[in-house]
């Protein structure tokens, strides 16, 4: 008994090997391009989340209370990266405190 298959991508009639999942080589290609670049953004989530863990351990070498106010010098020498924070407090005197 033949099964009816359709193209993941596009939906259309499949012919041909029965493994096959897509109806022609450019719904492939779409298929494949989108789940790169789902990986890509998956890929960059974990890039940031492994800086901000390198921060936080080197805060916690530098700093062991945590509450130290801590020389960019130092933290530049031990590989801190300065792009990524996690919040910015203003005080009711207009200071602001990147925290990272």
């Amino acid at each position: 008994m033949k099964q009816d298959r359709t193209c993941l991508e596009c939906g259309a009639a499949i012919v041909g090997r029965s493994d096959k999942r897509h109806c022609s080589d450019q719904c492939r290609y779409l298929a494949n391009n989108k789940a790169k670049q789902q990986n890509q953004g998956e890929r960059r989530v974990q890039q940031v989340n492994a800086a901000l863990r390198r921060n936080r351990s080197i805060l916690r070498q530098l700093s062991p209370q945590g509450k130290t106010t801590v020389p960019r010098q130092y933290l530049e020498l031990a590989g801190f990266d300065f792009r990524y924070l996690t919040q910015i407090y203003r005080t009711q005197k207009g200071n602001s405190y990147h925290l990272r």
